[in-house]
């Protein structure tokens, strides 16, 4: 998860530092948080949470005192880039596996997800330490990146009971669940307490889909002057080869007179070109001259 960690200012990093900053009420809240933090970063195939972690500097100050909540003996180093080392010390491992070991378990998935409240703080653990929300002006996109297949289901099972259809990827010796549909991450980022951040995503979301409307109208206009361009173009070296022909000869008045005014200002619209025959006429009736004069010139070998 190096990516998430380099700028401290990205969205990904404003989430992980909100929802450091919500409340932890009950003990079912604390170990919950404590146990998506530490089990999701068991090593595969092992049925117990990690020992250590790695996590930024605020959520080090929170998990290291939520761990003294409990009696757990641990150790840290703050390190030079903005994160922080814990270590369960070896006399309260025993105690931190009979705690946690629970997530392992095979009625894990059901037992969990059964408890909203456990759920969210779960998942909000798990984010704090191995998630990535995207950049939304670029894209919409939570990661979860995980190395234990048991607590892969035990997620995957509490997105699906909220409503959130995950993907699922592999990426060297890592999985990775995933989703990629905005109101998925809207609802994600709400899930986990990250009301702020659920503002400023919808607020970003909102911006673009204004700007691709407005794009897609600017465009369709583009092409509509595009196309009218051509057809002028066209009808003019139509009209300009009835002007160079004997059939010239042949036009009623008010036909070779809109001839010879569309030749001669090529650049106006039609209603402006009937406004400059004698007498003006409307749009309409310059559009139907026109019109025949381009049947003529067809007509032409």
């Amino acid at each position: 998860m190096t990516r998430s960690n380099k700028d401290p200012h990205s969205f990904n990093q404003q989430i992980k530092r909100e929802i450091c900053k919500i409340p932890i009420k009950t003990i079912t809240d604390r170990q919950a948080f404590l146990a998506g933090v530490f089990c999701q970063n068991s090593e595969n195939d092992r049925k117990l949470p990690s020992h250590k972690v790695k996590v930024i500097n605020e959520a080090g100050e929170l998990l290291l005192r939520l761990l003294r909540e409990e009696g757990f003996e641990t150790e840290h180093n703050i390190e030079g880039d903005g994160m922080t080392r814990i270590n369960i010390l070896p006399e309260s491992i025993k105690q931190f596996d009979d705690c946690f070991g629970v997530c392992f378990r095979k009625d894990s998935p059901d037992f969990l997800s059964s408890d909203t409240l456990f759920l969210r703080a779960f998942l909000r653990g798990v984010f704090l330490c191995c998630g990535y929300c995207s950049n939304p002006k670029k894209e919409y996109r939570v990661e979860l990146h995980l190395h234990n297949s048991s607590i892969v289901n035990v997620i995957i099972w509490m997105l699906h009971a909220s409503d959130i259809q995950p993907n699922l990827t592999t990426r060297e010796d890592m999985a990775i669940i995933y989703f990629k549909d905005g109101d998925f991450v809207s609802d994600f980022l709400g899930l986990i307490g990250a009301s702020s951040a659920v503002m400023q995503f919808e607020n970003f979301r909102a911006e673009h889909e204004i700007s691709g409307y407005v794009h897609r109208m600017l465009n369709c206009d583009s092409g509509n002057t595009k196309r009218q361009a051509d057809a002028s173009a066209n009808r003019i070296q139509l009209i300009e080869k009835i002007l160079l022909s004997e059939e010239s000869k042949k036009l009623p008045q008010e036909l070779l007179e809109a001839a010879k005014t569309q030749a001669m200002n090529p650049g106006l619209s039609i209603s402006e070109l009937g406004n400059m025959m004698d007498p003006p006429i409307g749009k309409s009736g310059m559009n139907h001259r026109l019109k025949k004069l381009v049947e003529i010139a067809k007509g032409i070998d």
